[in-house]
């Protein structure tokens, strides 16, 4: 069961020297929604060579939503023609079933091979009525009231295998591949308002995911290991129904390509002590195929994108005492984007710097109470000076949470209670976006002979 209701204030508009946003939107949102789980799990070793496993899942969800967005000025009235938007009934269903079969067989002279199999059917269906509102609300409204209809059907089926070879001492190489094949359908509807469409859109997507590499430990005190892996992705549209004239029903086809290389080295110098060392290396290439679009694309390929970046990691595992474990890692993330912009200065290339820290204690107080700690830091620097071109983009912020609590465990229940406190600032956003959080957990596990 899940109940949320949000406020929030956005401030469009504001004078330089002036204390208060112009102009501040203020929506409400409220949030119910009622989801049930069934699952099914088997396993049997059929051989010493051979053993299967399978699953089934079901998942049923109902949802009901409310909205509400008015605009004001900064004396508190309302501004004529400004639009308030309203719903009071906004209906989600979502049915699914997945089921999967594995095997694994082996070991045979040194090979072992897996495999597996997976299937999922989703149906979504959304309705909403809603209201855009003009004029004065204070005194006479004009209502636009409108029905949107947004309903999804999506069948995924993926297909696995991994072969593993441990003929080498101390070392294990391995090859494995997935593949994936997604069809899907969306229809899409908005009746009345100030800007009815149909969108009825049918798309299939193929993906071929495979990784190569080894893992070896020559000495007790010293583990290493690396792969590459390539990962592609096609997917097609078909337009059945589409009176949008326009993105993104213009879209034929798009391609995502990925290659990725990984290295890692771990240390044990103490018996108390475990380090270890890790690099990444990403590049993924984005390619579209649209229709003709009248002062935008004259249709066919074009490379719309590419990303890259390279991500450096570093972990700590220190258990000095019987009683204690302590726990950190810091990573740097560098990346850098950019996308087809025809020769325009003002879409710049999107490029910064991620650091994060993550650090966690744990000390056993008895046999039955854990006391935890965990703190986590994380600085973005994204922002970019882009004014002279018309369009300044990117984030820079900072992240804090610490967090602390108490475990205790009992014949047939265990209870935990924690604390939590996060601080957020972007100095990007004027401030505007800085919240300071305070949040209490409490959870409660039965268990049943």
């Amino acid at each position: 069961f899940y109940d949320l209701k949000t406020h929030r204030e956005n401030a469009p508009f504001i004078t330089e020297d002036q204390g208060a946003p112009t102009v501040t939107e203020r929506v409400n949102e409220a949030h119910d929604e009622f989801r049930a789980v069934n699952s099914l799990r088997f396993e049997k070793e059929i051989r010493d060579w051979w053993f299967v496993t399978g699953g089934y899942l079901h998942s049923h969800a109902d949802a009901d939503a409310a909205f509400r967005q008015e605009t004001v000025h900064v004396t508190g009235l309302p501004i004529i023609d400004a639009g308030f938007w309203r719903s009071r009934s906004i209906v989600l269903s979502q049915n699914s079933i997945l089921l999967n079969g594995n095997t694994r067989f082996g070991e045979w002279q040194h090979f072992t091979l897996s495999g597996g199999v997976q299937s999922e059917w989703m149906q979504q269906e959304g309705v909403g009525n809603v209201s855009l509102d003009t004029a004065n609300p204070v005194t006479f409204l004009t209502l636009v009231p409108a029905t949107l209809d947004a309903n999804l059907h999506k069948h995924t089926l993926e297909e696995s295998a991994q072969l593993q070879y441990t003929g080498v001492p101390f070392t294990s190489f391995f090859v494995e591949g997935r593949l994936a094949q997604e069809r899907y359908g969306t229809i899409e509807q908005d009746v009345g308002g100030g800007h009815p469409f149909e969108r009825d859109t049918d798309a299939k997507s193929d993906l071929a995911d495979w990784r190569v590499g080894f893992q070896s430990s020559p000495r007790r005190m010293v583990s290493f290991g690396a792969h590459y892996r390539s990962r592609d992705k096609d997917t097609r549209y078909h337009d059945r129904v589409d009176d949008t004239e326009g993105y993104p029903g213009f879209f034929r086809d798009r391609k995502i390509d990925t290659e990725e290389i990984e290295a890692r080295v771990s240390l044990r110098p103490l018996r108390w002590l475990k380090t270890t060392f890790t690099y990444q290396l990403v590049d993924t290439d984005f390619d579209s195929n649209t229709d003709p679009a009248a002062g935008a694309t004259p249709g066919g390929w074009v490379h719309a994108g590419k990303f890259n970046a390279d991500v450096y990691g570093v972990n700590l595992i220190l258990t000095p005492f019987s009683r204690w474990y302590f726990s950190g890692t810091f990573n740097f993330y560098d990346s850098r984007s950019g996308s087809e912009h025809n020769d325009v200065r003002s879409i710049a290339a999107y490029r910064g710097e991620i650091y994060s820290v993550l650090a966690s204690a744990s000390y056993a107080l008895s046999t039955n109470t854990d006391l935890t700690a965990s703190y986590s830091f994380s600085r973005a620097d994204y922002g970019q000076n882009n004014f002279g071109a018309g369009l300044p983009l990117g984030i820079d912020y900072d992240w804090h949470a610490v967090q602390g609590g108490i475990a205790r465990r009992f014949r047939r229940a265990t209870v935990n209670l924690q604390y939590a406190f996060y601080q957020y600032m972007e100095p990007t956003s004027g401030g505007f976006n800085d919240y300071t959080a305070h949040g209490v957990f409490t959870t409660l596990n039965l268990h049943w002979p």
